[in-house]
C-alpha cells in the first residue's frame, strides 16, 4: 500500500516571520507536517499541490526544501498560480524533494500537471500539458493512476472561486474518461474540501495548510477552520481510502478584517 500525505497552499512568504491574513503561514506548514507525522505511522510520499510560495523567491523555496528534508521522506512538488514554476523546479529538485512530473511504483502511477497561466490566478492546461498527460496514460494502461493538479476541474459552488476553475476542464475530463485506469484527481487552490465524482473518477480538493476559504460563499470570505491536510492510502488493486485531518486550532492571528469584513 502507498500512503500519501497531501499538503496544499502553503503560501510561504520571503520573511519566515511574515504573515498573510494575519497568519504565520510558515509556522502553520510546520505544524501540519508535525501533526501528520505524529498521528500517522507510515507516510511514503509528501505531495505538495501548489501555491507553495505567496511571493516566490529563491530563499522561500530553499526554506521549504530545508523543512521537508528534515523528514527524510520523498516529497513531490507542483506549481500553483502564485508560484514561480521555473524557480520552484530549479530549487525543489534535490533529494529528498522532487518536482518531477511522474512518480511511479510497482502498482501506481502519479502524474503531476501544471495548470498555471502566467500572470493569472485562473487555471488552464496548455496543449503540450494535455499531450504529455495522454502520452503517460498510454504508457501504462493497466496501472492505477492518480493525477495531481493545482486548480480545480469541477465547480466548488463558490462563485468567486469558480472564476478560476480550469478553463478547458471539459477537454481535460473528456480525455480522462478515455482511460479507466485513472482513479482520482487531487487539487489544491480552493482552500476547502471537495469530494465529488466525475463518472468513475474521484475529484478531491484539500484544505490549505495556511487558512481556509468559506464554503458556498458568493464572494471571497475566510473561514475560521484550522489548517488541514489529506491522507490517502492507495492499494495495489487500484482502490483507495482517504481522509482529511484538521489541526486543533487556527493561528490566533487570523484577521477577518483583511478579507474585507
Amino acid at each position: 500500500m502507498l500512503n500519501i500525505l497531501q499538503i496544499s497552499d502553503l503560501h510561504l512568504l520571503p520573511d519566515p516571520e511574515g504573515t498573510l491574513m494575519g497568519v504565520n503561514t510558515e509556522n502553520n506548514f510546520k505544524r501540519v507536517l508535525e501533526h501528520a507525522f505524529t498521528q500517522h505511522d507510515c507516510i511514503d510520499l509528501i505531495l505538495l499541490t501548489g501555491d507553495l510560495a505567496q511571493d516566490p523567491t529563491e530563499t522561500t523555496y530553499q526554506r521549504i526544501h530545508t523543512i521537508l528534508s528534515d523528514y527524510a521522506t520523498p516529497a513531490l512538488c507542483l506549481p500553483g498560480n502564485h508560484d514561480d514554476a521555473l524557480l520552484l523546479r530549479h530549487i525543489l529538485n534535490q533529494t529528498p524533494v522532487s518536482s518531477e512530473k511522474i512518480w511511479s511504483t510497482d502498482h501506481w502511477q502519479l502524474i503531476c500537471l501544471d495548470s498555471q497561466i502566467p500572470g493569472s490566478q485562473a487555471g488552464r492546461l496548455a496543449p503540450n500539458e494535455l499531450d504529455f498527460l495522454q502520452q503517460q496514460l498510454n504508457v501504462a494502461p493497466q496501472r492505477p493512476t492518480l493525477i495531481a493538479i493545482h486548480h480545480h476541474c469541477l465547480p466548488t459552488e463558490c462563485a468567486w472561486m469558480d472564476t478560476m476553475i480550469i478553463e478547458n476542464n471539459d477537454t481535460f475530463l473528456a480525455l480522462l474518461a478515455q482511460y479507466p485506469q485513472v482513479k482520482l484527481v487531487l487539487c489544491g487552490h480552493i482552500h476547502q474540501i471537495m469530494d465529488k465524482r466525475h463518472r468513475d473518477i474521484a475529484i478531491l480538493g484539500t484544505p490549505a495548510s495556511c487558512f481556509q476559504f468559506k464554503a458556498h460563499s458568493p464572494q471571497f470570505a475566510l473561514d475560521a477552520l484550522p489548517p488541514g491536510y489529506r491522507l490517502l492510502n492507495l492499494h495495489p488493486d487500484g482502490h483507495f481510502e482517504t481522509q482529511v485531518y484538521w489541526l486543533d486550532q487556527q493561528d490566533p492571528g487570523l484577521d477577518f478584517s483583511l478579507a474585507g469584513y
